[in-house]
């Protein structure tokens, strides 16, 4: 947690980050996770065809071309959907404010309305949590949302959008 996965930037656990620059951090490691797939399919596919396998310089290299051809909207993680995720998290009180803020802008001007950017960092309660709350902390929080009630929800949601004949 704050590490810096995948080559991200590790982020201070004293002065943390604001939420944007946590949100492109992300995106950036997922970027970089699925460039290591596609290099690993590339270099299974070669070596089933009894081909020398990736030396280091050659996997670095095509890593760096498709994290360079990879579309910044590729996965499905949109920004809406981050933030939340993130207030979850501020609900179960697994990050709290720095107390540091800066002045924000609303697509790139400055608006005296504009709430400030707000600084967090993990709390001893969110370093403590397992890791698998991690995943779904709105099953953590609302625990009568099972994942069969979601699983039911679907399978209605799937009825009511087939066609009646």
């Amino acid at each position: 947690m704050g590490l810096g996965p995948e080559d991200s930037p590790k982020i201070d656990p004293d002065e943390g980050d604001y939420g944007e620059h946590i949100f492109a951090y992300y995106k950036e490691a997922l970027r970089r996770v699925y460039a290591r797939d596609a290099v690993a399919w590339e270099d299974e596919k070669r070596q089933s065809k009894n081909q020398e396998p990736y030396t280091l310089v050659e996997y670095a290299e095509r890593l760096e071309w498709h994290v360079d051809r990879i579309p910044y909207k590729l996965h499905r993680a949109r920004y809406h959907s981050f933030f939340r995720y993130f207030h979850y998290l501020k609900q179960l009180g697994w990050i709290q404010p720095t107390g540091k803020e800066e002045e924000s802008y609303i697509q790139n001007l400055t608006y005296a309305s504009a709430p400030p950017r707000r600084y967090y960092r993990l709390s001893a309660e969110g370093i403590g949590a397992p890791e698998w709350e991690w995943y779904r902390p709105q099953l953590t929080l609302y625990p009568e949302f099972t994942l069969e009630y979601f699983s039911q929800k679907n399978i209605e949601y799937r009825q009511e959008k087939k066609p009646t004949s």
